[in-house]
């Protein structure tokens, strides 16, 4: 799990504030008895660090928690970290987000940060809904930013907002807490843009006889059942071929 940048801010105070008291960081990593180079990684943001270690090392080199947090107010705001934020930029919004280890923007025109807390809520409120799927949430959430935006690109709002927005821990309920967020886009990303596809493309595909869906295991296997068994036919006839030939090859071998 990566570190938040106030979070970083909060950790790197701890550095001049055990300075000051004339404490090195190798005497500190004594103290707590923990292995070398611990307390530079926590104070550099290396290291997620759990809250009883943060404790036990201001407490080791007589720092006040309070203390830190002062510090480092001085660096950081108090609005809530989130992968990905909006600010109103004359008539275009601006999304500022981080990006490996650098903070990036992306630019919407005519777009407003109105719309925007619009689009986060309606992702919000269908993730809240315990009848709606995780994929049908970002289903709805994606036509949303359409409907909202049509002049924009839809891949760049599938990978600059719908993916980062998916991403923020807030956004989801507090039962989801522990769940990696990254993992778990990967398979609601891909259940998500099938039904996308197939919403946008079938009225089309229809005029032309072609139909597409997503159907239901027994579906599939009525539809596709008989390819299936030439398919397998196919895979054992080829790899019996191939123990075939491999058996030949080794009693030619041993023969010689």
């Amino acid at each position: 799990m990566a570190l938040s940048s106030k979070t970083i801010e909060i950790l790197k105070a701890l550095k001049p504030a055990r300075e000051k008291r004339g404490i090195s960081a190798e005497t500190l990593d004594e103290r707590l008895n923990i292995g070398r180079g611990w307390v530079e990684a926590v104070e550099s943001g290396a290291a997620f660090p759990s809250f009883d270690l943060i404790l036990s090392l201001s407490q080791a080199a007589g720092i006040e928690l309070g203390e830190i947090i002062k510090d480092s107010r001085k660096e950081i705001s108090g609005r809530l970290s989130r992968t990905i934020n909006g600010e109103q930029e004359d008539d275009d919004l601006l999304l500022r987000f981080q990006y490996n280890d650098y903070l990036e923007n992306y630019r919407l025109p005519s777009a407003t940060v109105a719309q925007f807390g619009e689009l986060v809520s309606e992702f919000r409120k269908s993730r809240n809904n315990p009848k709606i799927t995780k994929n049908d949430a970002v289903v709805r959430t994606f036509f949303k930013a359409i409907d909202l935006w049509p002049h924009i690109n839809p891949s760049d709002i599938w990978w600059f907002i719908i993916s980062r927005m998916y991403l923020d821990p807030y956004n989801h309920p507090a039962t989801e807490i522990n769940r990696d967020l990254s993992q778990s886009w990967k398979r609601t990303s891909g259940w998500a843009l099938e039904i996308i596809i197939v919403n946008h493309y079938k009225d089309f595909l229809g005029r032309y006889g072609i139909t597409i869906g997503i159907y239901p295991k027994t579906r599939k296997q009525q539809l596709f059942g008989w390819a299936l068994e030439i398919i397998f036919l196919l895979y054992f006839s080829v790899h019996l071929t191939v123990l075939l030939v491999l058996s030949s090859a080794t009693k030619t071998t041993m023969l010689r």
